[in-house]
């Protein structure tokens, strides 16, 4: 499993955030508890035809438990286009039906539930092919005797705006930043409820780390009472990198450097914050430069005066 994937399953794994993508993006209306979620395996052992035990695994998986269990539910991400992800799909729930039977068999369960599969499409091409039918030819003799079978699908980058502005939870970063129509601006002063992972997310869908550190500038600057952060200039560097990574590397100084340049600190402000070895004299206005460059409205003389 790739580091996006990871990314997004954490994220989604939270009931607060899972709730708020089924809720708001599938079912349009308030019919799921988080409270009432309870993470459920996210394995599920089918054998084939010829006796092949293989294992079939969804990205998050709950089941839904009012006084007794109504469904299982689950979160599928797809980060490419996949053309019979209606036979995928169709394998994650048939197995799951298996096991629910096996539990029957074993008196460990009385009844069938419902399995869902949702489809989280993170790629910036829309998936057509939901239905089963689409993916053959069936001649018309047979068309009464073929089941049709169906996936439902959001695409993320294309979600409209009236459907982003009902989210609730921190997927309303990832739907406005991720987006052919990015909306960043509300959201830049405000801090995820589960920072370290809506950050992680957003760094592997755009490759910027830009959003992890604003969401660390911002929970400083909340700490310290919305004020900017002010004291030791060591002390607040370290805090924020804490905040972004255990690792700092010569890219993440650049990002950090942005990021100062940024919140309106000056070339000679933004030079205490690093020493030679990281940075020379000349190397950070060359990175002033490039920002500005990026950012026109940044009067290019007045930063690089030190005096």
């Amino acid at each position: 499993m790739g580091q996006k994937d990871l990314a997004e399953k954490k994220l989604e794994s939270f009931n607060d955030v899972f709730a708020d993508v089924i809720n708001n993006l599938f079912l349009f209306g308030d019919y799921i508890d988080e409270n009432k979620l309870i993470d459920h395996t996210t394995e599920g052992i089918i054998k084939d035809e010829y006796g092949h035990l293989f294992d079939s695994m969804k990205d998050v998986k709950k089941k839904y438990v009012d006084q007794f269990e109504i469904a299982i539910i689950g979160i599928e991400n797809e980060s490419n286009v996949n053309k019979y992800l209606p036979i995928k799909i169709m394998q994650y729930e048939a197995a799951e039906y298996i096991k629910q039977l096996k539990e029957i068999e074993d008196e460990k369960r009385e009844r069938i539930v419902p399995v869902v599969t949702c489809v989280l499409n993170f790629s910036k091409r829309k998936i057509k092919d939901k239905e089963l039918l689409a993916l053959m030819d069936v001649p018309n003799w047979l068309s009464g005797l073929v089941n049709e079978y169906s996936v439902k699908v959001v695409n993320v980058y294309h979600l409209p705006k009236e459907v982003k502005d009902k989210l609730q939870s921190d997927f309303k970063f990832v739907a406005n930043v991720y987006s052919n129509e990015p909306d960043w601006e509300p959201y830049k002063d405000l801090v995820p409820d589960h920072i370290e992972e809506c950050g992680d997310v957003l760094t592997v869908l755009t490759n910027d780390y830009a959003y992890k550190e604003q969401f660390a500038f911002n929970l400083e600057r909340r700490r310290n009472g919305n004020m900017v952060v002010t004291g030791p200039i060591e002390m607040e560097r370290q805090k924020l990198r804490e905040e972004v990574t255990a690792s700092v590397t010569a890219s993440d100084n650049k990002r950090f450097a942005f990021l100062l340049f940024k919140n309106g600190h000056s070339l000679k402000d933004v030079r205490d914050y690093f020493t030679e070895e990281e940075f020379s004299d000349n190397e950070l206005e060359d990175i002033f430069r490039e920002f500005v460059r990026i950012n026109k409205d940044i009067p290019l003389l007045d930063g690089l005066k030190r005096n």
